[in-house]
């Protein structure tokens, strides 16, 4: 399977501005077959209507679906008060609390005017969400001009929650080409709906396929640490199983901070990404972030790596690291608002390129690197895992617990010597660990009998 940059999806939280652009060139919400003489689109299945009142005018070849409008087609749906459809021309005219879906993305407006055969059409007052990377747009104008051009008029666009944005870009006019370039005229860059910067036009990549170029840049301005902030990602395309993403950072009152992201996937069971960056910091000056007091009188090496990785040997038997370390207790804290950690948080092991654990803003205390072999039979579980902790609320790291190795042995409840009797147990052997404090090795087996048992008809 290629590593393909588009495997990412989205959870529901602020992404970096650099997301934006692209991902407004998702494929197109409207892609709708013309619907045959019975409604059928040729080859993926049929077209239904249900409405409260349903009219077809034969001399026009016109249908007029009235009340509580749904339309559903393959791979999505159309749901208004009133829908006029031309099977002639291939026209159709949503009105009344228009919703259309496809593929999970969705275009809702006060009017949605579609053609069917050329899959072009116009929202009014438009609303669209990609579930697939969490994006939202909005437009008194969404029209969809070519099989992949987009045209916006008065639009916004953020990844953004709520009903007020933490950023988003806006323009009175957005032209876009999907695999090609667009451009934003008269617009702003916005922190909760209050413009920060303005341009008059810009120009920027559309890429949607995996090729190599550069990446919609992210800004930011933060008046106490970083100042004003930019990134510039470049994505490069190596191989068909390996892949790279390359930003370079400036902050105004850091300097320059340059990141290498780096994925593969050399076959079906294997899969992983590196990630490192480096930052001569330039700041000077005491404050105690966190409570934890720091004088910096010269520059500081500032870093960080994380690196993912998981192989199966065969089912049920794989190993899976998830190794992160930080040059200091205090990068999180001054680097919260933006971070490779924090826009790639998943909460998930399910995202092959997304795993990131933990949300890596000022409030992380601690974090886990871990490394772990598994073992899965019908009836038994064994898991041999290496843990190590960093504290980030303490200058040392000594007194913390670490974990290597533990290893749990797991027997699930079955019948013993085809008995009613069931057993299970488990059992767990660990090395715990610290520079200081106590320490030791902890043997522990916790074996379980239990007999189901009926008491009278019901119980």
């Amino acid at each position: 399977m290629t590593a393909d940059r588009n495997n990412r999806g989205i959870a529901s939280r602020c992404r970096s501005a650099c997301l934006v652009v692209l991902l407004l060139l998702l494929p197109p919400v409207w892609a709708w077959a013309q619907p045959s003489l019975d409604l059928r689109q040729a080859g993926k299945g049929p077209v239904r209507i249900e409405a409260e009142r349903l009219d077809y005018d034969q001399d026009s070849d016109v249908y007029r679906a009235e009340g509580d409008v749904v339309i559903t087609f393959a791979g999505g749906f159309l749901k208004a008060d009133t829908v006029t459809m031309n099977r002639t021309t291939g026209d159709a005219w949503a009105r009344g609390h228009a919703l259309l879906q496809s593929n999970g993305d969705t275009l809702e407006g006060d009017v949605i005017e579609l053609n069917l055969d050329s899959k072009t059409g116009i929202a009014r007052d438009g609303r669209m969400f990609f579930v697939r990377n969490h994006l939202f747009i909005t437009g008194s104008e969404i029209e969809k001009s070519g099989e992949a051009s987009y045209r916006i008029k008065d639009g916004t666009a953020t990844t953004c929650d709520g009903p007020v944005a933490d950023w988003r870009f806006a323009a009175r006019e957005v032209d876009v080409t999907v695999d090609g370039y667009g451009t934003l005229k008269n617009g702003t860059f916005q922190v909760r709906n209050t413009p920060v910067a303005w341009f008059p036009w810009l120009i920027f990549p559309a890429k949607t396929t995996r090729q190599s170029g550069f990446l919609f840049p992210s800004l930011g301005y933060s008046q106490d640490k970083l100042g004003f902030d930019t990134e510039i990602p470049f994505y490069w395309a190596i191989s068909e199983n390996t892949d790279a993403t390359l930003y370079t950072r400036y902050m105004d009152k850091r300097g320059v901070k340059e990141g290498l992201e780096f994925r593969y996937q050399p076959g079906t069971t294997t899969h992983g990404l590196f990630y490192g960056d480096f930052l001569k910091d330039r700041w000077t000056g005491s404050d105690t972030p966190g409570g934890i007091p720091r004088n910096w009188t010269e520059k500081q090496d500032r870093w960080s790596w994380y690196w993912n990785h998981e192989t199966t040997f065969s089912p049920g038997f794989y190993f899976r690291s998830d190794l992160k370390k930080v040059s200091d207790i205090y990068y999180f804290r001054d680097f919260d608002s933006h971070n490779y950690y924090r826009d790639h948080y998943a909460g998930s092991l399910n995202r092959k390129f997304e795993r990131v654990s933990f949300l890596a803003n000022e409030q992380l205390t601690s974090y886990d690197s871990t490394a772990r072999l598994v073992k899965e039979w019908q009836s038994f579980n064994l898991t041999a895992l290496g843990q190590y902790t960093d504290n980030l609320t303490s200058p040392s790291n000594d007194e913390t617990l670490q974990r290597y190795p533990e290893i749990t042995l797991t027997g699930f409840k079955q019948p013993l010597f085809g008995t009613r009797l069931n057993w299970e147990f488990t059992g767990l052997y660990g090395n715990y660990y610290r520079t200081l404090g106590e320490r030791g090795d902890v043997l522990d087996v916790y074996p379980k009998l239990s007999l189901p048992w009926t008491v009278g008809e019901y119980l």
